[in-house]
């Protein structure tokens, strides 16, 4: 039986903003930035291109997203006033999104605590989960 995988990100998204405010802000380096510059000028023109700035766990073998929620809440925990700063001057977005590695019929616990719901909404932050079942 093989263990799902499972990593989450923190994506914090703009249309124009110097993502290196993010890093300076909150003394985290991303694991990846992009320019909306970056993107190809058809995705620019239909208005789907942004910037962003992304922090991610390491993706490892769990039977709960609880795990990674945590290393994430750990990693931010003391940040969010700061986070929540930047989104209202830039008018920034915080997105946060499990990524879930399975075989079908061998899913992870998706249950989370209190306390990560309540992180979550500190950041205002909307929660995705992408599922890749074998």
């Amino acid at each position: 039986m093989k263990v799902p995988q499972i990593k989450a990100e923190l994506f914090i998204s703009g249309q124009d903003f110097d993502p290196n405010l993010i890093t300076d802000s909150i003394g985290i380096n991303p694991t990846c930035v992009r320019k909306r510059e970056d993107f190809p000028k058809a995705s620019i023109d239909c208005g789907v291109a942004h910037t962003f700035w992304k922090w991610e766990t390491m993706r490892e073998k769990s039977y709960a997203v609880s795990n990674q929620m945590e290393e994430m809440l750990q990693s931010i925990s003391g940040k969010e006033k700061r986070i929540n700063e930047l989104c209202k001057k830039y008018k920034l977005e915080t997105i946060i999104v499990i990524i879930i590695h399975m075989r079908r019929n061998n899913p992870p616990e998706m249950v989370l605590s209190k306390e990560i719901v309540a992180f979550i909404a500190s950041i205002n932050a909307e929660i995705g989960f992408d599922m890749y079942i074998d």
